[in-house]
């Protein structure tokens, strides 16, 4: 598709953007536009493969010193946040895309069904090249799966 990926530390970004140093980035529609990015950057392709990051982080010696219910209930609460920072999420993306329209000019784009399928194939060579690196296990981890790509692409219902 005639680009080239390459890593930047996010605060270099938007003047590579300015400058034409790079010509495109990977991010979601709300981060592009609330970040900026959309006074340069003119076109989005959809691609819909992922949501803005949201990652909760706990001490897991803390953790550990709750009783076992309190345990419980404190990971279900952090399920139905998260299941509700997903349904949030979908509308402030539809704000954002609707702001960048009006306001930045941006024009929005889908792929159709078959490029849809040309990325996907090419993804799946990368899933190839990269399953060895992926499914490495290392002697401290605790969780030792057969295929961790496998256990995710099925978690994620992905069909090669």
């Amino acid at each position: 598709w005639g680009f080239n990926p390459v890593v930047m530390p996010w605060p270099d970004v938007p003047i590579a953007l300015k400058q034409g140093v790079i010509t495109g980035l990977d991010h979601t529609p709300m981060v592009c536009y609330i970040t900026k990015k959309f006074e340069v950057a003119k076109y989005f392709t959809r691609i819909n493969y992922a949501q803005g990051l949201f990652i909760w982080i706990f001490n897991k010696a803390w953790f550990n010193t709750l009783p076992t219910t309190l345990q419980k209930i404190f990971v279900d609460v952090v399920h139905d946040v998260c299941a509700n920072i997903r349904k949030e999420t979908v509308v402030q993306e539809a704000w954002a895309i609707d702001e960048a329209k009006a306001k930045a000019g941006v024009t929005f784009f889908d792929l159709s069904e078959e490029e849809h399928n040309i990325l996907k194939k090419e993804g799946n060579s990368v899933y190839k090249d990269f399953a060895a690196d992926i499914n490495k296990l290392y002697p401290t981890d605790t969780y030792k799966p057969k295929d961790f790509l496998k256990e995710v692409q099925d978690y994620l219902g992905y069909k090669p």
